[in-house]
């Protein structure tokens, strides 16, 4: 009866892309292009390894690494 409500989102790379908003890229938003959704950290569902699909991606990172390091940056900021 509640199972729908617990089921994890579903993450399509295609639908989203990546807006730099600070100069060299060192402040990312991820924007859903089909709801509109935008997100500071890693989008709800996204995977390392799914953020690395999302077109333009690799401009920034060239590894599920990359992406990981990109991802526990957001948690600790060192600015």
């Amino acid at each position: 009866m509640f199972a729908s409500a617990f089921k994890k989102p579903v993450f399509n790379p295609l639908e989203w892309e990546i807006v730099e908003t600070s100069p060299g890229g060192l402040e990312l938003q991820f924007v859903n292009t089909k709801t509109k959704d935008h997100s500071w950290h890693k989008p709800r569902g996204a995977t390392a390894e799914a953020m690395l699909s999302i077109p333009g991606a690799s401009k920034y990172w060239s590894s599920v690494d990359d992406v990981k390091a990109h991802m526990k940056f957001l948690k600790n900021p060192k600015f």
